[in-house]
């Protein structure tokens, strides 16, 4: 009778033990999963320009094509029409109105 009372306390014991082993597991797949999702995005990012250099963020330029003679313009593309001022250039009623 004491043979089967251990067999029945080492089968109780069986259900306890999987599930501590499948959540080791769970955990250990998670924690490489988020590793390698967080490498993933650096990989994505690292050509990036850096945002505290001003330079990188300039505005869209004009492309022209000219002709043959190098003189005549063909075409003018761009997305937006900017036109670049200096300090200079701008009123006095647009600098103190600028908030």
């Amino acid at each position: 009778m004491k043979i089967r009372r251990k067999l029945r306390h080492k089968k109780a014991h069986i259900g306890m033990w999987v599930a501590v082993v499948l959540f080791v597991f769970v955990a250990v797949i998670g924690v490489y999963a988020v590793r390698g999702v967080i490498e993933i995005g650096e990989a994505w990012c690292e050509d990036l320009p850096d945002i505290t250099d001003t330079e990188s963020f300039k505005y869209t330029e004009t492309t022209t094509i000219y002709a043959n003679d190098g003189q005549t313009v063909l075409a003018e593309f761009y997305l937006k029409q900017q036109i670049p001022v200096t300090y200079d250039d701008i009123g006095l009623f647009v600098l103190l109105g600028t908030v």
